[in-house]
């Protein structure tokens, strides 16, 4: 009850941090447009639609260049790759068409390490979408900061600033092949360059997930990253079940809760793979493929509105992934 509460009251604090940045009418109606992303949080809900997801989660690329302690994309045994840029624009385009407002455009990987990953930001805006980028800060420097700043983002994008430690010797032990001082340097100058682009978009947040590693150094996280960005978040530990994917050591204990995320998110590979979720790090839930698939006909998928029915009725235990997976949890 203690973490859900906490989590409440930072989605609290994160939309009254965004309420600063409003300048207009316009930002008032994109703010509002995320009502659908927060208020299932808030209630303990989830968004339901049969004929389009609530958002896309995109994967550019599963190439990292940064190798975090509780991550497991490193035992990851999908081949490696980057997303086209035509694929890309086709979901796009659907996106449009189907009524979807949001791309989380993160998954497996580092999103600046594509070489097009400008074109695809740029693509997300001239579509009229928002979108959620994060990233472990270490290639945004001044300059793809400021091609950045030029693709139109506005109140309703998100660029998200993953760190797992507030001194250099933890953020660089926690987050291996990270350098601290850029870290800091180009989430400073992305603000510094924003304000004097008179922008007020995207809205630049930090994230902090609670590790044994570095939990003794939240509060200095939130005091330094607080005066650096829009919003930091200081969230608790991450889901178990991610961290622990792919080692045969530990039992997770059996799911209980049904996960609001199945009936959020369209979760694409970089190769166009749909696969029922974000914690499925080798696709072995894989159900189509958006090369060959709209959106429309993933969304409704048998296979995939079947793991929905047994979320429903709480049979778990019949999706291999779902059983001991600890992430997006909500009671019905």
């Amino acid at each position: 009850m203690a973490f859900r509460n906490m989590k409440k009251l930072e989605l609290i604090r994160a939309a009254a941090a965004e309420a600063k940045l409003v300048r207009s009418v316009g930002d008032l109606k994109r703010l509002a447009e995320k009502a659908p992303f927060f208020l299932p949080r808030l209630k303990r809900g989830c968004f339901r639609d049969a004929t389009r997801p609530l958002t896309l989660q995109i994967e550019p690329t599963n190439v990292c260049n940064i190798n975090c302690i509780c991550c497991p994309r490193a035992r990851s045994r999908r081949p490696k790759g980057f997303m086209s840029l035509s694929l890309f624009q086709r979901l796009i385009d659907d996106a449009a068409g189907s009524g979807i407002s949001r791309v989380h455009l993160y998954l497996h990987g580092e999103p600046f390490l594509h070489p097009r990953i400008l074109d695809m930001i740029a693509a997300i805006k001239r579509a009229g979408l928002g979108f959620n980028l994060v990233t472990n800060g270490q290639l945004l420097d001044s300059g793809i900061s400021e091609r950045l700043l030029k693709c139109g983002p506005d109140i309703s994008d998100y660029v998200v600033i993953s760190v797992l430690g507030s001194t250099k010797a933890v953020h660089e032990q926690t987050m291996r092949g990270i350098c601290h001082e850029r870290v800091l340097r180009n989430a400073a100058d992305l603000m510094a360059l924003r304000r004097k682009m008179n922008l007020n978009g995207p809205v630049v947040q930090s994230i902090f997930y609670t590790l044994p590693e570095n939990h003794h150094e939240a509060p200095l996280y939130l005091k330094q990253w607080k005066k650096l960005v829009d919003h930091a978040y200081c969230i608790g530990g991450m889901s178990q079940s991610f961290a622990a994917m792919g080692q045969s050591d530990g039992v997770l204990p059996l799911r209980r809760a049904t996960c609001r995320n199945l009936w959020q998110r369209l979760t694409i590979y970089w190769n166009g793979d749909a696969t029922i979720c974000c914690e499925d790090i080798d696709g072995t839930c894989v159900f189509g493929n958006a090369n060959t698939q709209c959106i429309g006909q993933l969304w409704t998928s048998p296979t995939l509105c079947g793991i929905k029915t047994a979320h429903s009725e709480k049979r778990f235990q019949d999706v291999e992934l779902c059983a001991r997976c600890d992430m997006g949890s909500w009671e019905q």
